[in-house]
């Protein structure tokens, strides 16, 4: 869920698909004596069009990480925040086309109004997951903190279209 050091946050974006319907996880271990070191671990997205649940009826209009009250675990440094848009919750496939990430100016506020540094901004319309993502780095997050985010002027159609949202890491 992290991808940390990685900046397509692939593995991410399969998980948080509102569209997926299956898929596996598997995981090794090696202990010796009381330390633990993970061997290696693998993901398997299934996808089978008969069974791809409907979404347009769900009131979501992107999927961002870290979101809401998010366990602080699942962030660090070195993990990108992101979002996609879902522009079509119909069709899975139609999320790549007609988004333009390229005047994206992404803003995170802290409670005291301080803006927080963005950097190493990142964008793509590749088809893994959902089909489209902005990405980034934010320097100083706390924990317990409540944070504001706005991810404006995305081009959806041609139409300059801004995302708000927030989140805490608990």
């Amino acid at each position: 869920m992290r991808d940390e050091n990685v900046d397509s946050v692939g593995h991410r974006r399969w998980l948080l698909d509102p569209w997926l319907g299956h898929i596996s996880f598997g995981r090794a271990d090696y202990f010796d004596g009381d330390q633990m070191s993970l061997i290696g671990s693998a993901i398997k997205v299934i996808h089978d069009d008969d069974t791809q649940p409907d979404i347009s009826g769900l009131d979501i209009d992107f999927v961002a990480y870290p979101f809401e009250y998010y366990p602080k675990e699942l962030y660090n440094d070195k993990v990108m925040m992101s979002l996609s848009v879902l522009k079509d919750k119909q069709n899975k496939f139609g999320n790549g086309t007609n988004i333009n990430f390229s005047n994206a100016v992404i803003a995170i506020l802290a409670p005291d109004n301080k803006t927080i540094t963005v950097k190493g901004q990142k964008s793509d319309t590749e088809n893994m997951g959902i089909s489209n993502n902005i990405r980034w780095f934010a320097e100083g997050i706390k924990t317990n903190t409540y944070y504001k985010v706005t991810v404006s002027n995305i081009l959806i159609n041609n139409v300059s279209t801004d995302y708000h949202y927030w989140f805490e890491l608990k």
